[in-house]
């Protein structure tokens, strides 16, 4: 185990490394981790005391308490977003998220994935029933849509590909934040507008990514339940 113990402190740096898991890791994925970690880890489980158990012991903890936290973890994927744009050629950065207003968009992008896709889930609920959805299938497409907006933010070409609709976003965003609380169908239509180019963007052709058929028909049957929606209001 002490092999294992320094192994984890070998990739400190990298919270989904030490827990062994994906980016894209569900909540429950990243709780499983630690539980599974943590217990082999402890510094009790160690005779005679092996004293780094104890400090990999305290950043197994730390790693689960940053990636467990929506906000956090938000938070820390920018900051690895952030570094891995530098460490990138200075000629690619020139196009590739290499500013500060390039890392703006994406924060602000990453935000609204975040709470879009609650948005969205609600919104479904409400019209549909919540008996009428499919949880399960929501979590899945999300942890997919997650994936793939990974992928598509964190690509050069596919970056360059979805730039006008990062900016797009970004404005209507910034129109969401300033209208009235008072003003809920304003905010609906926007709110409905954001998801909508939001799951266009996943379906995409110029960026290269390919989307499974079974989630590309999902996508396509809420963006027509979302103009129909946008219609009635």
């Amino acid at each position: 185990m002490e092999t294992q113990v320094d192994e984890i402190l070998a990739v400190s740096t990298d919270y989904y490394q030490v827990l062994d898991i994906e980016p894209d890791a569900t909540a429950q994925e990243i709780r499983q981790a630690y539980i599974r970690t943590s217990r082999w880890c402890h510094p009790d489980k160690f005779v005679p005391c092996y004293p780094p158990a104890t400090e990999c012991f305290q950043l197994v903890k730390e790693a689960y308490e940053t990636l467990g936290d929506p906000i956090s973890r938000r938070k820390y994927d920018m900051a690895r977003f952030t570094v891995s744009v530098i460490q990138h050629d200075k000629e690619d950065d020139v196009e590739y998220a290499g500013d500060m207003f390039e890392r703006m968009l994406y924060q602000a992008y990453e935000d609204m994935m975040a709470g879009e896709f609650q948005a969205l889930r609600a919104l479904l609920c409400a019209v549909r029933g919540t008996e009428d959805v499919d949880n399960y299938l929501l979590d899945r497409m999300e942890v997919g849509l997650r994936n793939v907006h990974h992928v598509l933010t964190r690509t050069h070409r596919c970056y360059t590909a979805i730039r006008a609709d990062l900016l797009q976003l970004y404005e209507l965003q910034q129109q969401l934040r300033s209208l009235s609380y008072f003003n809920v169908v304003g905010r609906i239509r926007l709110s409905m507008e954001i998801c909508k180019i939001m799951l266009t963007m996943t379906l995409r052709k110029d960026t290269g990514v390919n989307v499974p058929p079974t989630v590309e028909r999902t996508l396509m049957s809420i963006i027509g339940l979302l103009d129909t929606l946008k219609e009635q209001i």
